[in-house]
């Protein structure tokens, strides 16, 4: 007997089996929008952070305030380190001020620091302490984890340059 050209239905029967266990196995990884989401958060932490050493390198004059929180980043334009009185940093998004908040279900956290936790950049984009008024430059990489999806995932501030990466 002669095979008619195309499938038979015994093969065609197999391939929707397997399009159905990966779109069962597949699809419901490719929906769970927290990944997504995380994911969103750790890359605007890491422009956020950039953004303030750029802006703390511009104004020569003043110093770049960042704050980090289990759910939120702040950024703030200050006369020295240690003060209290801060011009809120400008979204250069033009929505206000520079205050973001994390999706839910993910969080923020500062390796061997409490909440929350408070840099401030200086006109070389260094970090440095919030103790004094100067500040101390930072001698350590500073370790931001974000988690969320299962996961935690490091953000490194390298202390002399105040560069931020994965």
């Amino acid at each position: 007997m002669k095979r008619a050209a195309g499938f038979t239905l015994v093969e065609l029967v197999v391939v929707l089996i397997l399009l159905g266990i990966v779109a069962a196995v597949g699809g419901a990884r490719f929906f769970d929008l927290q990944t997504y989401r995380t994911r969103a958060w750790i890359d605007q932490i890491t422009v956020t952070t950039s953004y303030a050493r750029a802006m703390a390198i511009a104004n020569r004059g003043q110093k770049v305030r960042l704050v980090y929180d289990s759910g939120t980043i702040s950024a703030a334009l200050a006369a020295d380190c240690s003060t209290a009185t801060t011009t809120p940093l400008a979204n250069p998004s033009g929505n206000g001020v520079l205050n973001l908040s994390a999706p839910d279900g993910v969080t923020l956290a500062v390796s061997g620091q409490t909440l929350p936790y408070g840099i401030c950049l200086d006109s070389l984009g260094r970090p440095r302490d919030t103790a004094s008024a100067a500040g101390a430059l930072l001698t350590g990489i500073t370790t931001l984890q974000v988690t969320g999806a299962g996961g935690t995932t490091p953000i490194y501030l390298e202390p002399e340059t105040g560069f931020v990466h994965l």
